[in-house]
């Protein structure tokens, strides 16, 4: 068991940051939790805020995390860029979502970083076909990007959007989109899983 102290830090929009009127727990709080129950020390900051954008993030998170010096940090943005755009600029936000992860990775060398694509939105919100089909292709694309960006860079990337378990009606709330008590708690679980099986850059591998 480590005696130092590890800072975590979340970055993002309302994935990461939760809804204050739905009563649950964000995932990254619960992460926490999982890794002192492991006999970690770990201290949040979730700089994560609902309708952050990658903009958003760059601007406001991205400054007071690097200067807390995290070991872990966890990246999950871009759902906003999609949603609250009719034409997203998919080559915008590659170069903005790469360009944190760059940040990142270039200040903190030794830090683990997380990311994580998104489920469909498509399969419980209730949308109106066209807009369905709009918002359904641009997570996709943004899915995309992140996997592309998380590889470059060196990033855990949690393939949410595939997990079998995004099937269930139980992780989503009342807007079929944000994460549900249940769906923090189960995407908690997995970053925790992948946690537990990966090392980190600065690390060095047991003899």
């Amino acid at each position: 068991m480590s005696l130092a102290v590890k800072r975590y830090v979340a970055l993002g929009d309302s994935f990461s940051a939760g809804l204050e009127d739905d009563g649950s727990t964000p995932w990254p709080e619960l992460t926490v939790r999982g890794l002192r129950a492991r006999g970690e020390r770990v201290e949040l900051f979730n700089f994560a805020r609902v309708n952050a954008t990658t903009a958003d993030v760059a601007e406001s998170q991205l400054e007071p995390a690097l200067e807390l010096r995290p070991a872990l940090v966890s990246l999950v943005c871009g759902a906003n860029d999609v949603l609250l755009s009719v034409r997203p600029d998919y080559d915008a936000f590659e170069a903005a979502f790469d360009g944190l992860l760059g940040r990142l990775r270039g200040e903190l060398p030794g830090a683990t970083l997380v990311t994580a694509t998104y489920p469909d939105p498509g399969r419980f919100a209730d949308l109106r076909p066209r807009t369905r089909k709009r918002v359904v292709e641009g997570i996709a694309a943004a899915n995309d990007v992140i996997r592309g960006a998380a590889e470059t860079n060196g990033a855990l990337c949690l393939e949410l959007s595939e997990h079998p378990g995004v099937a269930d009606r139980a992780n989503v709330g009342k807007d079929g989109f944000h994460p549900s008590a249940i769906g923090h708690r189960r995407a908690a679980a997995e970053v925790l899983e992948a946690l537990a099986h990966h090392r980190s850059p600065g690390e060095k591998e047991c003899a």
